[in-house]
């Protein structure tokens, strides 16, 4: 379940075709073979970039020019990417624990990845 919860591209993917309701506009693909003004047709910008995985915000990615992309592109062209449009606002998260039969929920928290000191 964690795999499939954590994987922010398999997530997706099921979200989108269990929930399609629900569901914001975007695509899945290798970063490498996508196209960036392409991209930001379709979503605006910044074009949101998420890894399958990271940890507090660390592979997410707000692209707002070609030369940024470009970069991107070149240093992780393999990998395996969520792309979406930009929603403003702020992530809220929470810690989930399967224990035995019980599971154990944090209350929601505001993730704050700007501040590397409170990453």
């Amino acid at each position: 379940m964690n795999e499939l919860f954590e994987n922010k591209t398999e997530s997706y993917t099921c979200i989108k075709k269990y929930f399609p309701n629900i569901s914001i506009a975007g695509e899945i693909g290798i970063l490498g073979k996508m196209n960036f003004k392409q991209l930001s047709k379709l979503y605006g910008l910044p074009v949101v970039i998420q890894f399958s995985h990271g940890w507090a915000g660390k592979t997410t990615y707000f692209v707002k020019t070609d030369e940024e992309f470009n970069s991107l592109q070149n240093k992780f062209s393999m990998t395996h990417v969520k792309i979406t449009h930009h929603i403003k606002g702020y992530t809220l998260l929470n810690n989930c624990c399967i224990y035995q039969n019980e599971v154990f929920v944090s209350p929601p928290a505001i993730q704050i990845s700007a501040v590397d000191s409170l990453s």
